[in-house]
């Protein structure tokens, strides 16, 4: 379980509607910039190393979070966060699939290879994931299902517990245990595919 530090003048009993517009936005800021590096690597993470994806799920998430503000209880930042990036991440494949079928059917272009790029949201550092993960095992971890990779960034990658994972992913416990050791036994299998000793 990680510590977060409250920001100064936040007492985590402090209601959030109750703060003015200014110290709202104020707080928000500072929490989201606690995090951001996590929330971005889990993100690039979930959409599988696709720069763009990335930025629409942050920034997505952003606006829900900070529209959502106001419900925020004051503790668990990290976990309210992280639950909506797992959720807008979600969506996000769901509308893919249908854009691909309109644009199969229709054969109209979605794009018009316009490259928007979202202020503050650059692609990280070359090689920032991979340096960390090898080739064997970026390619095992995609090649598990939305549900399973979710479960296994935020477990060994994020270093969530099963309760936060739980809370996060809104799903009982029992359902984060069976999905974390179906997710561990698929990349083992897979890693073993590529020749790694896991020992």
């Amino acid at each position: 379980m990680s510590v977060r530090i409250l920001p100064s003048g936040f007492a985590g009993t402090t209601p959030v509607a109750s703060l003015t517009d200014t110290a709202r936005a104020a707080l928000f800021d500072e929490l989201v910039a606690q995090d951001w590096n996590r929330f971005h690597r889990y993100a690039y993470q979930l959409s599988r190393g696709n720069s763009d994806d990335t930025d629409d799920i942050l920034a997505e998430t952003l606006i829900d979070a900070f529209k959502a503000f106001d419900k925020f209880s004051g503790t668990g930042f990290d976990r309210w966060f992280f639950r909506m990036l797992t959720r807008n991440h979600i969506d996000l494949v769901r509308r893919a699939k249908v854009r691909r079928a309109f644009s199969l059917d229709t054969g109209l272009p979605l794009f018009e290879g316009k490259n928007i790029q979202l202020a503050g949201t650059a692609d990280p550092p070359d090689g920032f994931i991979h340096r960390t993960l090898s080739e064997p095992m970026q390619a095992a971890l995609d090649s598990l299902n939305e549900q399973h990779r979710a479960a296994l960034l935020l477990a060994d990658v994020e270093g969530l517990d099963y309760d936060e994972i739980a809370q996060v992913l809104a799903l009982p416990l029992g359902t984060v245990r069976s999905r974390l050791h179906r997710a561990r036994a698929k990349m083992r299998a897979a890693l073993e595919s590529y020749g790694c000793d896991i020992g």
